[in-house]
């Protein structure tokens, strides 16, 4: 429910609306506070975020950017990543189980021979930070980050 001022001056904004003297229309004039979704604005500060956890996961597994930039995933066994389907930039961090499988990524990376970064390995406990980016339909890159 919307409350309005009882004696509004004109051009007061109360609610999203103006007061143009006789009665309350749409505000011209933009909520400064909110971002619009079109972008193009510059923002002071950052954002805080909730880290998905999303457990061991299916393979082959796809990144879904509309998770957030940050996600967690547990290595339970044989695991191909595949590039996400939407251009974007996401970093997985890889949580090895005791049953922890070889990591191989799937068809639509290009990544450099030999410029992956770290080894990914299988040891029990040992976890990776696997930066993807998504650049075009048929671009996409990523390098890992051993945190042990």
């Amino acid at each position: 429910m919307f409350v309005f001022p009882n004696s509004p001056a004109v051009n007061d904004i109360a609610n999203g609306y103006t007061w143009d003297g006789e009665k309350w229309t749409m505000a011209a004039v933009p909520d400064a506070t909110k971002l619009n979704v079109s972008g193009g604005q510059r923002t002071t500060g950052g954002f805080k975020t909730t880290v998905p956890d999303l457990g061991p996961v299916a393979s082959p597994f796809t990144p879904n950017p509309y998770l957030g930039n940050y996600q967690i995933i547990n290595n339970g066994g044989p695991l191909t990543i595949n590039p996400p389907t939407d251009t974007c930039g996401i970093d997985l961090l890889i949580y090895n189980l005791p049953t922890a499988g070889a990591v191989t990524f799937g068809a639509g990376f290009y990544v450099g021979a030999g410029k992956t970064g770290d080894a990914l390995t299988t040891t029990s406990g040992s976890m990776f930070v696997v930066s993807i980016r998504k650049f075009t339909p048929s671009l996409a890159t990523y390098v890992i980050k051993a945190l042990q």
